[in-house]
């Protein structure tokens, strides 16, 4: 029975990751630049969530996948945020955070959580960094030149921002104690707290179709 309801789990939130993945894939090039590094993000996760359940199934460890994922969709989403921003802040801060990020993340695996190590610090570190970037493209969201700059498609970017926003916040606390609920507690319970995580990466992905689904076609970034 826990076997079933982990393999449920593992599913939930893989069948709206494809359906945002094929929408992506037919639209890659109508679809505004604004959105490229969100649809490789899209891509990316997909990979690495079906690897992962394949090989959960195989009984094959794969939390080593954590230690790729996690500073790969750092570098992806923070070049989102940074060619949404390139008018407002230099383009070399968010480049530095990355770099940066990248160096940690390497740190992290070679002398603090291995291959083998469920990667709380760099998943915590990310979510806090999602979050920080979300909100603060919110604001930005607010000011008549970011409305100018981007128009017409200020309302699917909120939708894209809104979906990492609630996924990265919602999911924050299960980050930092990812390791103890995944392998101190009792194996149902660590298995059933899946089922909070599986529902917001759901929403998230139903945020990001809704933001390609709506936004104009062909409708470049760097507009003037």
């Amino acid at each position: 029975m826990n076997d079933v309801l982990v393999v449920i789990l593992l599913w939930i939130p893989i069948l709206p990751m494809i359906v945002a993945c094929i929408y992506t894939l037919r639209h890659w090039k109508s679809t505004p630049v604004s959105f490229d590094m969100i649809k490789y993000y899209i891509c990316m996760s997909l990979i690495v969530q079906l690897a992962g359940s394949v090989m959960w199934v195989f009984k094959i460890g794969n939390l080593f996948l954590l230690h790729f994922y996690v500073p790969l969709s750092f570098v992806l989403l923070s070049r989102f945020y940074q060619n949404l921003w390139h008018s407002f802040i230099p383009s070399s801060i968010l480049k530095i955070a990355s770099i940066g990020f990248i160096l940690f993340s390497i740190c992290n695996t070679l002398y603090f959580q291995g291959f083998s190590t469920f990667n709380t610090y760099g998943l915590t570190s990310l979510s806090l960094l999602m979050i920080i970037l979300s909100i603060s493209n919110y604001y930005l969201s607010l000011e008549k030149q970011f409305r100018d700059k981007h128009q017409g498609l200020v309302n699917c970017i909120n939708w894209v921002n809104s979906g990492l926003f609630i996924y990265f916040s919602c999911t924050f606390i299960y980050h930092i104690y990812g390791r103890l609920i995944n392998f101190d507690l009792p194996l149902f319970i660590g298995r059933l707290a899946l089922l909070p995580n599986a529902l917001f990466v759901t929403v998230m992905y139903v945020c990001f179709f809704i933001g390609l689904w709506k936004s104009p076609k062909r409708q470049s970034l760097y507009q003037s």
